[in-house]
């Protein structure tokens, strides 16, 4: 077993962003990975939401460094391209 890490910082300004009433900020968005084997031969894919809630110390990372989301993989093959 492999496993694979991808690691993505998106802009947030790029996000719709909502204030929650206990001032926590809330967005979502739709992730995609699939691994495939030298042959193109897809070997695992993970797809779905990812929730981002954010406290005001969270928020300001954010602003200043953009939203960081880390994806694993895990793969039986040694050799993949991720896409």
């Amino acid at each position: 077993m492999v496993r694979y890490e991808f690691k993505a910082t998106i802009d947030p300004n790029d996000l719709t962003i909502r204030q929650l009433d206990d001032g926590r900020r809330h967005a979502q968005v739709y992730f995609a990975l699939a691994a495939y084997d030298n042959d193109g031969k897809l070997l695992n894919d993970i797809y779905g939401p990812v929730i981002i809630d954010m406290n005001d110390q969270v928020y300001a990372d954010a602003l200043a460094h953009g939203v960081r989301l880390t994806q694993t993989s895990i793969s039986r093959r040694a050799s993949c391209t991720c896409a």
